[in-house]
């Protein structure tokens, strides 16, 4: 295992976090030329509301629960792959196979995926600034 301190893992695991955002706002982004321009109106409108229901309702308990986490780590305990609890990184597999999956088979169409990318992109977002906000506390405090 690769042993770390809390700050260390505090930054891998906003790392990890913002691989993941830029991967799911990029994809996004990238299908923007599909849409008219009503049409991208509409599907940024839908994609930022999914984006702040889940910072709401999910991310933000998400991030403090993480943290918190990472936190309360004894130090002889502390190693690169605890930047998630094993509950979150099956969660984490399994979501990325079936998006993959969603994708990949086309049974819902990029014009429907795109504000879903959207809105779980921006809620990774609100937890990459979250960390970091508390990183640079932690560290210049």
């Amino acid at each position: 295992m690769i042993k770390t301190t809390k700050n260390g893992l505090l930054i891998f695991a906003t790392f990890i976090w913002a691989i993941a955002t830029y991967m799911l706002l990029s994809r996004a982004y990238s299908w923007a030329n599909l849409f008219n321009i009503p049409q991208l109106i509409i599907s940024l409108l839908v994609g930022t509301s999914i984006g702040i229901f889940k910072i709401y309702f999910i991310f933000r308990k998400v991030a403090i629960q993480n943290w918190n986490r990472i936190s309360n780590l004894k130090d002889s305990e502390l190693n690169l792959w605890q930047f998630q609890s094993t509950r979150s990184k099956l969660l984490i597999v399994f979501m990325m196979t079936f998006g993959i999956a969603l994708r990949k088979s086309a049974i819902i169409p990029i014009k429907v995926l795109m504000p879903i990318y959207l809105g779980i992109g921006l809620a990774m977002l609100y937890v990459v600034v979250f960390n970091l906000k508390r990183i640079i506390n932690a560290l210049v405090g």
